[in-house]
């Protein structure tokens, strides 16, 4: 299995999909049909990933995870050019936003928390690189983690941040964002999501 992760309940690594729109496969709702399974681009050289092209607004309800404990969520990133931007978006059943993760056109990493709080910090990624991705929501504590590993081990960006709704009951959906007319247009690839309950 190419993946790195292969250790949660949920494991898209987009190898089983059939290349071309995403749109209606394996439950994924692509809004604007701009994201296509294709195998010129994934993580370790084999296989298929997940291209987003602008705009973008892909995503898909993971009903196997529960509301109580600590959810992560895995992903692989992979930028064709430094100034595009993405944006990873967590859900609950009812649509309550939970938090929100970037990469934008400036080259920085960034996340929305506590309501309409905004944080950033310099990313500094290498093109054509793969970059991993942990995002751990705590539904106890009502906070949340994230970490990345551009290469060279994983570093927390930011921990203890609380959530976007604070009424947030559980993780239920996740949402792959590109915006018009924000941040170099180049594709970009998402490869190894995995969803695991701790």
């Amino acid at each position: 299995m190419k993946t790195r992760w292969n250790s949660g309940i949920v494991v898209e690594n987009f190898d089983d999909l059939v290349e071309g729109t995403i749109n209606q496969q394996d439950g994924w709702v692509d809004t604007y049909e701009n994201c296509i399974i294709q195998s010129a681009k994934a993580f370790g050289g084999a296989g298929k990933a997940l291209q987003l092209a602008l705009p973008a607004d892909v995503g898909k309800v993971f009903s196997e995870t529960g509301k109580d404990g600590v959810v992560t969520i895995g992903l692989s990133l992979l930028l064709e050019d430094p100034l595009a931007k993405v944006v990873v978006r967590a859900y609950d059943p009812e649509g309550k936003s939970i938090m929100m993760f970037f990469h934008d056109e400036r080259d920085y990493w960034g996340i929305q928390y506590q309501g309409q709080t905004w944080k950033t910090v310099s990313a500094g990624i290498t093109p054509e690189v793969w970059i991993d991705v942990v995002i751990r929501l705590d539904f106890s504590s009502k906070q949340f983690t994230v970490e990345v590993d551009t290469g060279s081990g994983f570093t927390t960006l930011w921990s203890g941040m609380g959530f976007i709704d604070d009424e947030s009951t559980g993780f239920a959906r996740l949402a792959l964002i590109r915006y018009e007319g924000q941040g170099d247009p180049s594709p970009i690839y998402v490869d190894n999501i995995e969803i695991r309950q701790d």
